[in-house]
C-alpha cells in the first residue's frame, strides 16, 4: 500500500517564492522520510482516484479561488528533455506520462495527466495552460507543482514553495526505518 502526506515548510513565508523549499530540496527531504518501513518520495499522481485523494489533501480557499493561492511539488519534470515530462521517483521512476506542451502535447497512452487549464471565459485573470515552458527570471519552468484545486503546473525548479506532497513505497530488502 501508499502512505501520502502533504508536507508543509514552515519557514516559508506567504507569497514569497524566495523562501520556503525548491523542488531538488523537496526531492531530497522526501526520500529521507519513513513511514513504517516505507521509503518516501514526491508523489507520483497516475489515476484519477489518486488525484481525488491528493486533492482532498490540499488546502482550500474555496471553490471560487480557481489556483487556490497554493504552490507544492509533486515528483515531475521534463528538465532531461523539454517536453518529456517523466516520474522523477517512486515505483513510476523515469516513465513518461505526457509529450509536449498544452499546445502539442499528448497524453502517453495508458497514462494520466491533469495540467492547469483555463481560457479567457472561465477564468479572466489567468487565462493559459500548462505546460508552458516559459522562460522567465527565475529559470526555465521544467519541475512539476500541484495547484489547491488538484491542477499540474510547470515551474521553474529554483522556485520555493511551502509545501510538497509525499508518498511512500515499500521495498523489498530496503526498509528504512522510522
Amino acid at each position: 500500500g501508499h502512505y501520502y502526506q502533504l508536507v508543509q515548510v514552515p519557514y516559508h513565508m506567504a507569497n514569497d517564492y524566495k523562501s520556503g523549499i525548491n523542488f531538488f530540496e523537496a526531492q531530497l527531504d522526501a526520500g529521507q522520510r519513513c513511514h513504517e518501513g516505507m521509503h518516501g518520495y514526491l508523489v507520483t499522481i497516475t489515476s484519477k482516484e489518486e488525484q481525488d485523494f491528493v486533492t482532498k489533501m490540499l488546502p482550500t480557499l474555496g471553490p471560487n479561488d480557481k489556483l487556490q493561492n497554493f504552490v507544492g511539488w509533486i515528483g515531475a519534470t521534463d528538465i532531461a528533455t523539454e517536453g518529456a515530462w517523466k516520474w522523477v521517483d517512486g515505483p513510476e521512476k523515469g516513465k513518461k506520462f505526457f509529450s509536449g506542451n498544452y499546445a502539442t502535447g499528448v497524453k502517453e497512452p495508458g497514462m494520466y495527466v491533469n495540467w492547469y487549464c483555463e481560457s479567457q471565459a472561465s477564468n479572466p485573470d489567468w487565462p493559459y495552460c500548462e505546460p508552458n515552458g516559459s522562460n522567465y527570471a527565475a529559470g526555465d519552468q521544467d519541475c512539476g507543482s500541484i495547484y489547491g484545486n488538484g491542477e499540474w503546473n510547470d515551474i521553474a525548479c529554483s522556485m520555493r514553495a511551502e509545501w510538497f506532497v509525499r508518498s511512500e513505497e515499500r521495498r523489498v530488502g530496503k526498509e528504512c526505518r522510522s
